[in-house]
């Protein structure tokens, strides 16, 4: 049994603590078992510069360097997706959602906080109704799962908006 194995029998599971993950991640990586170790970067719900970094230099060490710059693109595309939304949640709190709803449609990639900041955002400032078509969109879209931040935006929409109807429906999800 390896050390991985043990690691999730006693209880951790890399994918819930980026710092194991990383650590476990990097341990594939060194042994030269660069498929284990992306399958494992792929899974980080979260992956911070040291995880990205790990990923790339494992590529350059073992002389991939096509697969270390392409990470290294998505990372900076990443980057670029958390400053949009960033700069789209600052509209969005402060009532301006036109101009956030403009930098949400202009993100290259969204993920699951980009799509609940707009969602929020929308429910905060009585655009119910918009709040809800956005959810559905971000379902249809299937490229992310909203998280419990995602429903209770939802939720806020419905109740700022009293539909209580809707509200209930999407509360038995």
């Amino acid at each position: 049994m390896d050390v991985h194995e043990r690691v999730r029998r006693i209880g951790f599971d890399s994918r819930s603590n980026v710092i194991l993950g990383i650590a476990i991640l990097d341990k594939y990586a060194k042994c030269g078992s660069l498929n284990v170790a992306r399958a494992l970067f792929n899974e980080m719900p979260e992956r911070n510069v040291v995880a990205w970094n790990s990923m790339i230099g494992a590529y350059n060490q073992y002389g991939r360097a096509n697969d270390a710059l392409k990470l290294f693109v998505d990372m900076r595309s990443t980057e670029d997706v958390a400053v949009g939304t960033s700069i789209m949640d600052m509209y969005a709190k402060t009532g301006d959602t036109e101009s956030a709803f403009q930098i949400f449609n202009g993100l290259s990639r969204k993920d699951v906080t980009a799509w609940t900041s707009m969602i929020t955002g929308f429910a905060m400032h009585g655009h119910g109704e918009e709040a809800l078509h956005l959810f559905s969109e971000m379902l249809r879209d299937g490229s992310v799962t909203p998280d419990h931040i995602t429903f209770i935006g939802v939720l806020t929409a419905c109740s700022h908006a009293g539909l209580v109807d809707e509200g209930y429906k999407l509360s038995t999800l």
